[in-house]
């Protein structure tokens, strides 16, 4: 889930860095393997990250096994009397369960970290810098399209289907269909996390809630 969340970010960062800056996004990506790109500039941040900010979340459950018996009764023939007799046997067994831990129970943890920090991580900083930047591109992809009565350079004449490097407006379009692509994307993030949002912000408010009477309560 946090890996989701923030490989879009990284997404419309990508389309942010390419649309702001087209000069010195076109220099860095020259000559260089565009999945190494991908993998040092975008996939091992979030990778990393996403594992350092998760530790805690093993630590939230073990695993409980307690050893059971129980007394069954079992029907045997007696050879010498030749009558059916009823037994019973204890049989053992292994019961295992998950359990939360001492610390997903502690209620700064539950506060500070579970509601907080997941709040502020997986919800409202993703939800900022995504409306920052497709805003952004937004706005560039708008100005582009004012300019659209500019001298454009003769030089690239030859389209996608010559073979040959794209024209200037071919670059354009490519980059609105890009920008396009993006939104539906940001569209889709924002329609599928707002009810897992919601519940974070209730959860908060709960958990907060009940914290401060836990302290009120102490303190009297």
């Amino acid at each position: 889930l946090c890996g989701s969340i923030f490989l879009t970010v990284a997404l419309a960062l990508e389309r942010y860095r390419a649309v702001w800056r087209p000069v010195e996004y076109h220099n860095q990506c020259v000559g260089v393997n565009p999945w190494k790109r991908v993998l040092i500039s975008y996939l091992l941040p979030v990778v990393v990250f996403c594992t350092l900010f998760n530790i805690p979340k093993i630590l939230e459950v073990e695993m409980i096994v307690k050893t059971e018996a129980e007394i069954v009764k079992q029907a045997i023939l007696d050879e010498s009397t030749n009558e059916t007799l009823e037994i019973n046997i204890t049989r053992e067994f292994n019961q295992s369960w998950a359990a939360p831990t001492d610390l997903r129970l502690n209620e700064i943890y539950v506060v500070v970290y579970a509601n907080i920090a997941r709040l502020f991580v997986q919800g409202i900083i993703p939800f900022i810098c995504l409306i920052f930047l497709n805003y952004r591109i937004y706005w560039v992809m708008k100005r582009r399209r004012q300019l659209t009565n500019r001298p454009q350079p003769q030089t690239q004449v030859q389209g996608r289907n010559g073979g040959g490097p794209l024209t200037p407006q071919q670059k354009k379009a490519n980059e609105a269909q890009q920008a396009v692509v993006l939104s539906v994307i940001v569209v889709l993030f924002f329609v599928c996390h707002t009810p897992r949002f919601s519940l974070n912000i209730h959860e908060f408010l709960v958990s907060l809630a009940q914290c401060l009477k836990i302290t009120i309560t102490v303190a009297f």
